[in-house]
Parts: C-alpha cells; structure tokens; sequence
C-alpha cells in the first residue's frame, strides 16, 4: 500500500544527499569566485610632438612686371626684333612699324628751325646796329623799339620751332616699339606687312623673376598671418617645391568672401611659375611644440562632441577631448589627455565607462 509520508522522507534525503555532493565538487550558487571578464582592446600611448598648424589654398601668379605692347600709332609692320619666347632687354627694339612720313615731318621741323634760327640771328644783327644808331642818335626811338620787337618775335618763333622739331621726334619714337624692362617676350600677335591700329595688343612682355602669387585666407585665422610668413608653393602635377614669403597683407577683411587677400612673392629663378598659373600654397600659421597627440583611431564622437576611452588601472574611462589639428592618421588634443597615457584605438565601440579591459599597446 502507498505511504505518502514515506516518499516525502525519501525526497528529503535524496534532495540533501545531492546538496552534499554539489558542495563537495565546489559548486555554489553565489558566482563571485569567477574570474572577471575583460575586453579585448588594442593601446597607443599619446605623444608629446611638435605640431604646426597650416592652411593650405590656391593661388593665381602673377609676373611681378607685365606689358602689353602697343602702338600709339596706325601702321604698317616693317620690322621685328625678336622672337616668341626670347628673353628681351630694357630699350630693345621689338617692333618697327612704317615711319617715312614720320621722318619726312621731323626733316620739316629741322628745316624750319634752321630758318628761324637764321632769322633770330639777322635779327639781333640789326637790333645791335639799331641801338648804335641810337646812342649816336641818328634814328628815332620808334625804330629802336621796332628793331627790338623784331628780335624778340625771331627768338620766340626759334622756341616755337623748337617745339614742333621736338614734337616730330616724339611721334617718330611712336613707330619704334621698345621693351620696356627686362624680360620674356610672348606670343606674337602680327607679323611683318601687316597693317596694325593704334592700341592693338602686339605681343606681351613679362617678368616673372619674381613673381607675386594672389590668394586668401579666412578671417578666422587673420590675426595668425604675418609679412615674411615662409609659404610653400607647389604646381598640380608637378613633385617640385618652391619656397616664398608673405609680403603683403590686405588692411581689410573681403566682407563679401570674409576672407583676408595676401601676396606672396618668389624669387622662381628657376622658371617653374608662369604668369596666370593655378598653384597650390600651404603656409605655417602657428606651431605648437608640446602638443598632445594620438592616433585618429581613438577618437568617438557624435553630435560636435568627441571622447576616447583611456585606460587606468587596468578600467576603460570614457573621456571627453577637444581636438586640435588634423595630420595624415594622427589627430592633435588640445585638452582632455596628458602624454604618456593609454589611449584605446581598437575595439572601443564596445566598452562602456568602467568596464576592465585587456591590453596590448599598439607598436
């Protein structure tokens, strides 16, 4: 027959004798002997560097002398002194145009300058006999004063010719274009018998030793720009590099582009910058010499706000930071780190403030 009472018993002592055993295998319901668990992470210590704060732009040059030559004059081309490409010299001639008319008109002034310069002598002649007379009073004073008019009008019309010779030079000049500096002739727009109007483009002349490169800056960084600031200018395409200066610095901040219009001048005896040329500028506005810096890795951020996980004493701490320059895989701290601490760069997306971590520093 079944007794209730007598399987409770038996429970009871099967439910104590198993309790016995788990104890004595070490097993416990209270899990805090288990060894803590830690995340997988990868360390980089923070530098202490030296940083340089630069602003890179494009730039138009611009040859520090440029002229188109021109003529005053209608006419006709009958010479040129030089060619497309050719380095000129300041009073070269480079262009002649067609002067026989010119130079007739000058052999017109010369002759008549002559005649009143005979005349003006003739004159004084008869103005010296005249007041001899005079004295020994055998003429009249209205003659004297005659004479003298006379000799006054020769003189004035020898300044007159004088002029007029002087005028002719001039307008011959008109028809022999020189180079006006030292430079680099351009393309030649005419050729010789070709009929030119006044104020046709002819050619172009041009220094570009130095040369002045245009370019801006925002308004934020205006108070960082200097005269003298070495700026770096490279050509797209090109691997070479040459070094100028800041040398002008416009008083007024554009208030349409809020930018800041400089120059900066180079030397470019080597040729490589060309009037009218696109370049590329980086210039070292600040340099900072113990600034922290960590690789970009590390830094989270969301929302203009950006933090790092550090790792002290073994814990991730989630720290905010503010972040200074940009450099190829490194970004700089301006606060928030120290050098010397550990910073995770690998397998932060899965910590959370406090958690224990296991480390590796970054080689």
């Amino acid at each position: 027959m079944f007794d209730p009472n007598s399987s409770a018993r038996r429970l009871i002592v099967l439910t104590s004798c198993c309790a016995l055993v788990l104890s004595a295998c070490g097993w416990s319901d209270d899990d805090s002997s288990q060894p803590e668990r830690r995340a997988a992470v990868t360390l980089a210590e923070a530098e202490s560097r030296a940083v340089e704060v630069r602003f890179n732009a494009v730039g138009n040059v611009k040859a520090s002398l440029r002229a188109e030559i021109s003529p005053q004059v209608d006419g006709v081309i009958t010479g040129l002194g030089f060619e497309e490409g050719d380095s000129v010299t300041r009073g070269q001639m480079l262009v002649q145009l067609d002067d026989r008319k010119a130079r007739a008109s000058v052999n017109v002034a010369r002759a008549a300058l002559d005649n009143a310069v005979a005349l003006a002598v003739v004159s004084r002649q008869r103005q010296s006999r005249i007041e001899r007379l005079f004295s020994d009073e055998l003429v009249s004073v209205e003659e004297l004063e005659a004479a003298r008019a006379n000799h006054l009008g020769a003189q004035a019309s020898v300044r007159e010719n004088e002029a007029s010779l002087d005028l002719a030079t001039r307008r011959l000049e008109e028809y022999r274009l020189l180079a006006p500096f030292d430079g680099e002739s351009g393309y030649r727009h005419y050729d010789i018998g070709n009929f030119v109007r006044s104020g046709s483009t002819l050619l172009v002349v041009t220094d570009s030793t130095p040369v002045e490169i245009s370019f801006g800056v925002p308004d934020k960084h205006a108070a960082l720009v200097k005269k003298s600031t070495p700026v770096r200018v490279t050509v797209p395409g090109r691997s070479e590099v040459v070094q100028g200066v800041v040398k002008f610095i416009d008083p007024a901040v554009d208030s349409e582009t809020r930018q800041l219009r400089l120059k900066a001048e180079v030397s470019n005896q080597d040729g490589l910058l060309r009037d009218g040329q696109f370049v590329e500028l980086s210039l070292v506005l600040e340099s900072r010499p113990n600034s922290v810096v960590i690789p970009e890795q590390a830094i989270l951020g969301i929302g203009g706000e950006h933090w790092v996980f550090v790792v002290t004493d073994g814990k991730a701490v989630q720290r905010p930071v503010t972040l200074g320059e940009r450099l190829p895989g490194e970004v700089e701290l301006r606060a928030g780190m120290e050098a010397g601490e550990q910073v995770v760069i690998a397998g932060q997306h899965r910590l959370a403030d406090g958690d224990a971590v296991a480390t590796g520093l970054d080689d």
